[in-house]
């Protein structure tokens, strides 16, 4: 391919799209084949762009009603469900439990909110809220 991409460069009448596309190859040509001699590392990037989707979604809708509030709390959200997800704990249980702590709180959130954050859950607390728990 980069041998091709060479001879093609070298040829006065390509076309000026094709030009452009075939220079950005050589320009990022060490990242797109990183993967060749690092194993570890994904050909693609499908996982990201997927776990960005819903966000992108929501954004449109956002954008149409003009609530930016509603961008930011569904930014902070999408942030918590994510790690959630990482940490292999079901969303709707946390959430569950965190809005109980608040209600025994008076309403407001548990002074200590630490707590609450994955790595500091106890092993008993992550595994009643794990990802695969009850959640009727």
């Amino acid at each position: 391919m980069k041998l091709q991409r060479d001879e093609e460069l070298g040829d006065e009448q390509l076309h000026p799209v094709r030009r452009k596309a075939l220079k950005s190859l050589r320009n990022h040509w060490a990242g797109l084949t990183l993967f060749v001699e690092h194993p570890e590392i994904p050909m693609d990037n499908n996982t990201a762009e997927r776990t960005q989707r819903d966000a992108v979604c929501a954004r449109k809708m956002f954008f149409g009603s003009y609530s930016e509030w509603s961008g930011h709390l569904a930014a902070i959200m999408f942030s918590l469900f994510a790690t959630l997800e990482l940490w292999a704990i079901n969303p709707r249980l946390w959430l569950s439990a965190y809005l109980q702590a608040c209600a025994e709180a008076g309403g407001q959130a548990p002074p200590d909110a630490t707590r609450w954050l994955p790595w500091n859950l106890s092993s008993p607390q992550r595994e009643a809220m794990a990802a695969g728990a009850d959640t009727s």
